[in-house]
């Protein structure tokens, strides 16, 4: 089961899995995810999913994805180091990226947040998240398009730093650095 923790804030994801059709529960109470841990212990079929949390195979395209080096050297130098690079083909053509946080990482992030983050040799997971391009995009494709041709390689890392703040306003609030 799909579930949303901020409708504000997840806007464009929960549009996405709405146009596959699909509904997405809004928990967004301060008992709600206590609540889905105990669903999920009570019953070992049920497996509640934030929409943010990783790209469901509900909105991948049954097509795979080409490399293409060149984007990716191109997000490379505009992204921090710890973010993940992966090439997708979405069902959508509208969502040029989406930044994914695995559930299980965002949980801990949870649980480290309740313990004021002071538990020794557990780094914050919030900082590992996944940059998803959706090659499905005419943006994506343009940016792919001007990364290759050495003339256009500013006006490519432009809209690639472009395309990764939108998709960092859509899954949290800047940083200061940011």
């Amino acid at each position: 089961m799909y579930y949303a923790s901020d409708v504000l804030q997840q806007v464009g994801y929960i549009g996405l899995f709405r146009e596959q059709g699909i509904t997405v529960a809004v928990m967004d109470g301060i008992i709600d995810s206590r609540f889905l841990s105990f669903m999920e212990m009570q019953d070992k079929a049920v497996h509640f999913v934030r929409i943010d949390s990783e790209l469901d195979k509900v909105l991948r395209a049954e097509e795979e994805a080409e490399d293409d080096e060149a984007l990716i050297s191109v997000f490379r130098s505009v992204v921090p180091e710890k973010v993940t690079l992966k090439q997708e083909v979405m069902k959508s053509t509208k969502t040029p990226a989406l930044i994914t946080l695995a559930e299980e990482k965002r949980r801990l992030a949870e649980i480290l947040r309740q313990y004021g983050n002071t538990i020794p040799g557990i780094s914050a997971p919030e900082d590992e998240v996944t940059l998803s391009l959706n090659m499905n995009c005419p943006l994506i494709a343009r940016i792919a398009t001007l990364a290759k041709d050495e003339k256009s390689g500013e006006k490519a890392k432009a809209l690639a730093k472009q395309v990764y703040m939108i998709a960092v306003i859509s899954q949290r609030s800047f940083t200061q650095e940011e």
